[in-house]
């Protein structure tokens, strides 16, 4: 697992400068990495051609699973899997898995810090929009409404910090 910290090439080897681990080239997994980054790029075509028939969503759980073990919560091919787990559940009609699955792409764009080009941010802010209205419902419908106030500011604040960028 990583920490998500900087890291430091020596000789056959990988240093972390944050928790001071060494890995050698062999325990990386960067043949794990070339192949989800493959299925990454034929998960854009689903998406971005908006087909009508949806994904095997078990398959793409058990994924998003082993990309989580192999490369860590912070590696981008997570964010990925996150954001096309919540199309999938969204286009199924799944309310739940879809905020939940919407909110942990949230979760790891935001504590990235990363600059996106603006076709990234407009899908963020939707996704952003999906879970402040689920959100919103959901705090109309508890017992407790306090805790669905707050997580409803937080996505709003969210989707719109997503528009300053």
């Amino acid at each position: 697992k990583s920490c998500g910290g900087r890291v430091q090439e020596s000789h056959a080897s990988w240093n972390c400068l944050d928790c001071q681990a060494n890995v050698s080239e062999g325990e990386l997994g960067l043949d794990f990495e070339t192949e989800a980054t493959k299925s990454v790029k034929e998960l854009l075509e689903y998406i971005s051609e908006e087909r009508t028939g949806t994904l095997d969503v078990e398959e793409l759980v058990e994924w998003n699973d082993e990309v989580c073990e192999q490369l860590g919560d912070h590696h981008w091919i997570k964010g990925f899997a996150s954001f096309a787990l919540h199309q999938c559940y969204f286009q199924q009609r799944d309310k739940y898995n879809s905020f939940t699955h919407g909110v942990d792409y949230l979760d790891w764009f935001t504590s990235t810090g990363l600059a996106a080009p603006g076709y990234i941010l407009r899908r963020a802010f939707l996704l952003a929009s999906r879970c402040f209205k689920h959100a919103q419902l959901q705090q109309k419908r508890a017992r407790c409404k306090e805790k669905w106030q707050s997580l409803t500011a937080a996505l709003a604040r969210i989707a719109l910090n997503l528009t300053d960028r």
